[in-house]
C-alpha cells in the first residue's frame, strides 16, 4: 500500500492529512486477495456499508470522524470538501484505492459504475447532533456528470 501522488488520478488540491491509498491484488484463476487496510490503529469504532447505483451523489457530509472510505464494488467519484477554506479534492475510487480523511473535513461521491458498494470504516459512532451538510453544487467541484445526478431529499435542500 502506497499513497498515489498522481496528478492524473485526482482533481483539485490534495488538503493536508489526506492519505490515498493503492491496494495490492494478488490474482490467480480463482480471482483475487486484496488487503484493503492494515493499521496499528485501534481507534475505529463503526464500519458502514452503502450501496448505490449509477448516478447518486451522496453528500456532501460533515461529522466528526476520521473515515477510512474503500469501494468494494464499482466505481465512485469521492470527493472531500474544507468547509473553512472552501478547497476541495476530488478522486476516483474502485476497490484498489482507498481514502483516509481527517475529521475537519466534509464528504461526498459520485457513483460511476452500474453500481457501487462503499463501506467507510470511521473513528466515532454517527452523532447526528453533529452533522452538517454542505450543497454539493455550490463549491465549483468538477463533477464527472454525464446526467443529472440522483439525489437524496436531504442532500438537496
Amino acid at each position: 500500500m502506497g499513497i498515489c501522488m498522481n496528478p492524473v488520478y485526482y482533481k483539485g488540491e490534495l488538503l493536508d492529512g489526506i492519505q490515498v491509498i493503492n491496494n495490492k491484488k494478488n490474482s490467480d484463476d480463482r480471482g483475487y486477495f486484496m488487503e484493503m487496510w492494515k493499521s496499528n490503529r485501534s481507534e475505529y469504532r463503526q464500519l458502514n456499508l452503502a450501496s448505490s447505483k449509477f448516478g447518486v451523489l451522496r453528500g456532501l457530509h460533515y461529522q466528526n470522524q476520521t473515515k477510512m472510505v474503500m469501494p468494494v464494488v464499482g466505481s465512485i467519484f469521492d470527493v472531500v470538501l474544507d468547509p473553512e477554506t472552501g478547497k476541495w479534492f476530488g478522486i476516483e475510487l474502485d476497490d484498489s484505492k482507498a481514502l483516509l480523511i481527517p475529521p475537519q473535513y466534509a464528504h461526498g461521491y459520485l457513483v460511476l459504475s452500474a453500481q457501487a458498494i462503499v463501506q467507510y470504516i470511521v473513528d466515532a459512532p454517527y452523532d447526528p447532533s453533529q452533522e452538517k451538510i454542505f450543497r454539493w453544487d455550490q463549491y465549483g467541484i468538477d463533477w464527472p456528470l454525464t446526467i443529472t445526478p440522483i439525489i437524496s431529499q436531504k442532500d438537496s435542500k
